[in-house]
């Protein structure tokens, strides 16, 4: 398999904390967002237990959970990191009196490739299994540490296609406090790393 494209949809930095946040309401938000114009007027989304709050022309998701904080960048085209690390910055602040459990970052890449060996992907036991049988789609599930952090990664196929795989990937932070003044950087660094770990998938030569 040899990769031609990697393409990073939806990036997310998630905050986990000790105690609910149910005491944080999005009225409590919205006067760090500075809404300043029509525009940028926020959509609010009650699910309990979920709050959620859509900034559609910022293309930023805010969503509250039981314990967790997400903040997601679903713009069309990403380019860095710098408009999902400003509004995570803006909007922790409001939550900075909870105890942090971990935090980390989450990814999904769109990888375009020559053809992808299904067969490849499945173990002997799984490949006896499915013997000559067509292949219809395949998927691998890992979690690993590396350099201190939990890595996750998701592998899946798309229905009906050999040259294309989706990987959803998670970062894991095991922290008590979340770095605001290096958050930037640790995303882009960890960012790198699982581009540089999706490269090892191609078959070399």
């Amino acid at each position: 398999m040899k990769i031609s494209s990697i393409k990073l949809k939806k990036p997310n930095i998630t905050a986990l904390f000790s105690e609910t946040t149910q005491s944080i309401g999005t009225d409590s938000i919205k006067p760090v967002l500075s809404i300043d114009n029509e525009k940028d007027k926020p959509v609010y989304i009650d699910i309990p237990p979920s709050k959620v709050i859509l900034l559609p022309n910022r293309g930023i998701e805010i969503i509250i959970e039981n314990n967790r904080l997400l903040i997601n960048d679903v713009s069309t085209e990403i380019n860095n990191f710098k408009k999902l690390t400003d509004h995570f910055e803006k909007v922790y602040e409001v939550f900075r009196n909870l105890s942090v459990k971990a935090y980390g970052f989450n990814f999904v890449f769109i990888i375009d490739c020559d053809e992808i060996n299904f067969n490849k992907m499945l173990s002997n036991q799984l490949n006896k299994i499915v013997g000559k049988n067509k292949i219809l789609k395949v998927g691998n599930f890992v979690i690993f540490n590396k350099n201190d952090k939990r890595i996750q990664l998701e592998i899946t196929s798309v229905d009906n296609s050999n040259k294309q795989l989706v990987i959803s990937t998670n970062v894991n932070h095991s922290q008590n406090s979340i770095p605001i003044e290096s958050l930037k950087k640790d995303i882009q660094e960890d960012y790198n790393q699982l581009k540089e770990i999706i490269n090892q998938l191609q078959d070399n030569g």
